[in-house]
């Protein structure tokens, strides 16, 4: 039987101390990651927030966030279901990719390839399911292999309790379900470096055809071969002046398709990976008028429509502290003191275009 010693229970301790004072929804991720990195002395932790009715990661917050790049945590996404046999299957215990295959097998999968990607070794899980639609998946990454203790595994299995308890507090205070968000999808494919000839799966055929795009056999379509001639050159033959890969973006009414490209030297083959979210509309260019970035237009967009700052943050695939800090630097620019003065003024100005649209209307001032 494992047990702690007395330095593992008060260092634990504190950590479920600090994880009790969360107050919002805003800072339950990253509260969260915190007692991770608390009691297992990790290098990259992650908050993965699950639909269990399409086991899709409708939102995951890492820490630090800077090692890891959206297109990196996209192709995790498509290859952990298949890659890892553990992979939402550890409610019950922590589970890590040494505890199922050896050294030599881990590193002959794609997934470890992403996971080198940000110098990481291997990482381990663990479920907790939250409610009948939702579960969070905790997962922290280091870069050797086969690093996890009992002792760490039963202390990050011991936050479960605490994080059910502490999320059914705060939806009850702020009547948040996170598990209602609509299901967003990723898939991948693989396209030869020589041939350009394409490995499609069904998933990649299906998301591709609901966006108008056709794939015939195993070609590239031609918007999609368009891209990539260029994309591949910036790739293969980078410059000081190149920006470097650029995501190919397909809308779709409120939604759009981010298609990232990605080389594995590896296998000689290049990635597609595609990821589906929700897309703000033209009307951001409106707010861009009033000395907002992008981002901060997206910001200001969802917050007109009534959106929390933990809905904004799984919508833009963000965390929600950057989304407060977002906020936080509209209010000044917009000379407004608070988020609902920013709300207001956002739905207001989205009325009087939405009106001068319309033939006949008048719109009103704001």
């Amino acid at each position: 039987m494992t047990t702690l010693t007395s330095k593992d229970v008060q260092a634990f301790n504190a950590a479920v101390l600090e994880l009790h004072a969360t107050q919002t929804m805003e800072e339950f991720s990253a509260h969260i990651t915190d007692a991770m990195r608390s009691v297992m002395c990790g290098e990259v932790c992650a908050v993965n927030w699950i639909d269990r009715r399409t086991t899709i990661a409708l939102s995951t917050i890492y820490h630090p966030a800077a090692p890891v790049a959206e297109e990196i945590n996209t192709l995790a996404q498509t290859l952990i279901a298949t890659q890892t046999p553990f992979w939402l299957n550890c409610a019950d215990e922590p589970q890590a990719a040494s505890h199922h295959m050896s050294r030599t097998e881990w590193r002959k999968r794609d997934i470890h390839w992403a996971c080198r990607q940000v110098d990481k070794e291997e990482f381990i899980c663990f479920d907790i399911h939250l409610t009948s639609t939702l579960m969070l998946s905790l997962a922290e990454m280091r870069g050797r292999y086969g690093m996890y203790s009992p002792a760490e595994r039963l202390k990050l299995k011991l936050l479960g309790p605490h994080i059910q308890q502490i999320y059914h507090r705060l939806a009850a205070q702020t009547g948040l379900a996170l598990g209602s968000h609509r299901n967003l999808r990723v898939a991948q494919t693989t396209v030869s470096m020589v041939a350009l000839k394409c490995e499609w799966t069904p998933a990649a055929r299906d998301l591709l055809a609901d966006y108008g795009v056709v794939v015939f056999l195993d070609l590239l379509p031609d918007i999609i071969r368009e891209w990539f001639v260029v994309q591949q050159l910036a790739l293969e033959q980078p410059s000081e002046t190149s920006k470097g890969v650029t995501p190919l973006q397909i809308h779709r009414g409120s939604r759009q398709l981010g298609i990232h490209l990605m080389r594995s030297p590896r296998t000689r083959t290049y990635r597609l990976v595609m990821q589906e979210k929700e897309a703000i509309d033209e009307n951001d260019a409106l707010f861009q008028g009033l000395g907002l970035s992008p981002r901060e237009s997206e910001v200001l967009y969802w917050l007109a429509q009534g959106k929390s700052n933990p809905e904004i943050a799984i919508i833009l695939s963000v965390s929600t502290g950057t989304v407060g800090r977002h906020l936080e630097n509209i209010y000044p620019k917009l000379g407004l003191e608070n988020r609902y003065a920013a709300g207001l003024m956002a739905a207001q100005l989205l009325t009087a275009k939405t009106q001068a649209a319309i033939p006949g209307k008048v719109p009103h001032r704001v």
